[in-house]
């Protein structure tokens, strides 16, 4: 009984990972500026994984908005990572007054923003005479992350 209704009501069911559903909060948070739950925002993510052709007179309901907000910046930040927009990037260098002050030049010479910076000497696979150097930056897309580990390469540093 219950399959003849779905049969007659539903065209297509589509399954999606939690990071799809991810990618849709991000989504609407960017572009329509609405906070949407993971169950609201599954519609979207089947919607895009299904590739469906939506037309101009199709309606997608996105609905609820309970979701926690710490999970809201979790979903927030690896949706920004994924679309290059967000970045960890570590580098080894020599250790070197002056060392930190050329990579920060060269983040700002590529247009990117530094958000957090931290320093490990002891790191496994860092030289006596070498530091590993992390930075939170926020880029612009996958390409310009491309361009900054260009510019780490050219002076020297390993991107780990």
């Amino acid at each position: 009984m219950h399959s003849d209704y779905i049969a007659k009501y539903v065209e297509d069911i589509i399954a999606v990972s939690d990071e799809e559903i991810a990618e849709s909060i991000v989504y609407f948070l960017e572009r329509a500026k609405t906070l949407v739950e993971g169950s609201g925002a599954v519609v979207l993510a089947g919607a895009e994984k299904a590739k469906w052709n939506l037309g101009q007179k199709t309606v997608l309901v996105p609905s609820g908005g309970n979701i926690d907000l710490n999970l809201v910046s979790k979903v927030i930040e690896r949706g920004l990572s994924q679309r290059g927009r967000l970045v960890r990037v570590s580098v080894i260098v020599q250790d070197r007054p002056g060392t930190l002050m050329k990579l920060t030049n060269l983040i700002a010479e590529k247009g990117a923003n530094i958000l957090d910076v931290k320093h490990d000497r002891v790191r496994q696979g860092v030289g006596l005479s070498e530091t590993a150097i992390e930075f939170l930056i926020e880029t612009r897309s996958n390409q310009h992350v491309s361009e900054i580990h260009d510019a780490f390469r050219a002076i020297g540093g390993r991107i780990i």
